[in-house]
């Protein structure tokens, strides 16, 4: 589990590129450059916590082949292309009418806007 502090700005590209990271918490706004964390196939959870104003460029999370849950809050305006590409079995939980609500749909990725407080407790409760 990586839990990103509140005061980190950015991750660099591919620094954390094929890892054995399994989940990942992010605290505060913080860009997330190029394949930062692609290729990790343990993967299975991201949080951004509510009013992180991230921006995900492009391939991030591309091929993070375990990837089951991303909660994307209202406060995520970016998401570039190639994102979750080879993530068959992802839902994004977002809020409705959100941006990440818009890109889950034209990418054709199962989203979910009712209540994800639960998956906050199962996945990131005690962080």
């Amino acid at each position: 589990m990586l839990v990103v502090s509140e005061t980190l700005t950015e991750i660099d590209g591919h620094a954390f590129q094929g890892t054995g990271l399994q989940g990942l918490i992010i605290k505060g706004g913080c860009k997330l450059d190029v394949n930062a964390f692609s290729n990790i196939s343990s993967l299975s959870f991201i949080y951004i916590k509510d009013g992180c104003a991230c921006n995900i460029e492009t391939s991030v999370f591309g091929y993070a082949t375990d990837l089951k849950t991303i909660i994307l809050p209202e406060s995520v305006h970016q998401i570039k292309d190639g994102n979750f590409k080879g993530c068959n079995d992802l839902t994004i939980y977002t809020t409705p009418s959100s941006y990440a609500e818009t890109y889950a749909n034209n990418n054709f990725i199962k989203v979910n806007t009712d209540s994800y407080s639960e998956e906050i407790n199962k996945y990131a409760g005690k962080y």
